[in-house]
């Protein structure tokens, strides 16, 4: 299984078979696509977006649409935390 570090203590060891296996079932199409784990930058990057994404719209959201304010408060908590996690 993957010796990659973990980024809660529940989640489920996966590695690229395994991956490919849910691919292949869940979409046939795609079942010849090759699959491998995105680099840390790649992660980095996407931890930007989700926090750049949530701070643009919590203002926003807190006073129209509290739900999606909470969706954007916890996708901010959840980059924080994973950037924090994250050497």
């Amino acid at each position: 299984m993957s010796a990659a570090r973990k980024m809660h203590d529940d989640e489920v060891d996966t590695d690229a078979s395994i991956a490919h296996r849910l691919l292949a079932a869940q979409f046939p199409q795609w079942a010849e696509l090759h699959v491998q784990p995105s680099p840390s930058s790649q992660r980095a990057r996407g931890r930007g977006w989700a926090l750049s994404v949530g701070r643009n719209a919590l203002p926003y959201y807190r006073v129209s649409n509290t739900v999606l304010a909470r969706i954007a408060r916890r996708a901010i908590d959840e980059a924080l935390a994973d950037h924090q996690r994250t050497p």
